[in-house]
């Protein structure tokens, strides 16, 4: 049987443990989901997650192995013209708010596939917990997906995208290699 070791300070060393052979196990204790939403990429959506109030003090309740993600499940019938940048908290977030702001959790990209039925992406974010702490404090949680058009694109029309956006607190455990 392996034993839990002390978690490592940085991406950087669990990458050099993970190299080494230790096992990371994830342990998802809750999940915290919005209703299903469409982005048409002219505007802006700000969802309530129900749930998700009090964020930082329900991962410092996890611990020092606590960690939050973002997910987000995107459905589209062909490829947006348009980014998404997603924010946490920041219902004033758009295209010019600084990556540094503490509500901002990254963007996500669509790429041309080949020609089918449908398509789906799914993007997951880290949110650290001085993340959701700045962005979330003790209120509600609400996730904004800020469409961004693509440079040397042209939205012609309304595109139909649905989203589903959950976030989940997790718990990790790394064990030593064997």
């Amino acid at each position: 049987m392996t034993s839990p070791i002390k978690p490592p300070k940085d991406d950087d060393e669990l990458k050099k443990r993970l190299q080494k052979g230790a096992k990371v196990t994830l342990d998802q204790r809750s999940r915290f989901t919005a209703p299903k939403s469409a982005l048409d990429g002219t505007q802006p959506v700000t969802l309530q997650v129900p749930g998700g109030e009090n964020l930082a003090g329900k991962m410092s309740e996890l611990g020092k192995d606590g960690t939050a993600r973002v997910s987000l499940e995107f459905s589209y019938s062909s490829t947006p013209s348009f980014a998404v940048l997603v924010f946490i908290n920041s219902p004033n977030g758009n295209e010019k708010t600084a990556t540094e702001d503490p509500g901002f959790v990254g963007s996500v990209s669509f790429f041309d596939h080949q020609m089918g039925m449908g398509h789906e992406r799914t993007a997951v974010f880290r949110l650290p917990a001085a993340n959701a702490a700045k962005a979330n404090g003790h209120g509600p949680l609400e996730v904004s997906l800020v469409p961004v058009l693509l440079p040397g694109r042209q939205l012609e029309e309304r595109q139909n995208v649905e989203v589903i956006t959950s976030i989940d607190l997790l718990v990790s455990t790394i064990e030593a290699p064997r």
